[in-house]
């Protein structure tokens, strides 16, 4: 889908350009993009399912990348500090042999999972997985109701938990949404934000 400087679509591609580089984050507080004209979008067959297009990447999108980033690590990181401490990093966890063996088993998956995040948000969000994985996460949240329902509260740290967990899809949706608004005007139609 290469755009041809000479025709309609190629002028207003870089009157818009022109408009997005005026103010580099000045009263307006528009993201800016890169001096001069970025790549033509490759054909959308060519790019990753869910990613959008290289050289347009909207406020949203990066946010969404800092998102599946910021979850990725922190997921790594309880992933590995369960595998290494066990049941003595859980808040309000006392357990024998077999609880502790859970644990660190569950620890390297947590890590796993963190690292599908990281991957997801690579250079250009891979949407659908990420909404994947925010659907896993808010599947975690559920078993925490149930938990809460068959055998009552757990520690309060695992009330933080459950609200991040429930919270993770929404927030992927919002800026997926965010994007689909603001992309078409862009340039950017990233296929998997539909």
């Amino acid at each position: 889908m290469a755009w041809r400087e000479g025709s309609e679509v190629g002028q207003a591609r870089r009157q818009l350009v022109s408009a997005f580089t005026v103010d580099p984050l000045g009263q307006w507080g528009i993201p800016t993009l890169p001096r001069g004209l970025p790549p033509d979008p490759v054909p959308q067959s060519q790019t990753p399912y869910g990613s959008s297009a290289p050289g347009w990447d909207t406020c949203s999108m990066m946010s969404l990348r800092m998102f599946g980033r910021s979850v990725g690590w922190t997921c790594v990181s309880i992933g590995a500090l369960q595998l290494l401490g066990g049941v003595r990093v859980e808040p309000g966890m006392a357990g024998n042999a077999t609880v502790d063996s859970h644990v660190r088993f569950m620890g390297s998956v947590f890590a796993g999972y963190g690292l599908g995040w990281l991957d997801a948000s690579a250079a250009g969000p891979n949407v659908n997985r990420m909404r994947v994985l925010a659907g896993l996460m808010a599947l975690g949240g559920a078993g925490r109701l149930a938990t809460r329902a068959t055998s009552g509260r757990p520690h309060r740290f695992h009330d933080a938990l459950l609200v991040v967990e429930l919270a993770a899809p929404v927030v992927v949706e919002s800026l997926v949404r965010h994007e689909r608004r603001i992309g078409p005007v862009l340039g950017n139609v990233s296929p998997g934000a539909k």
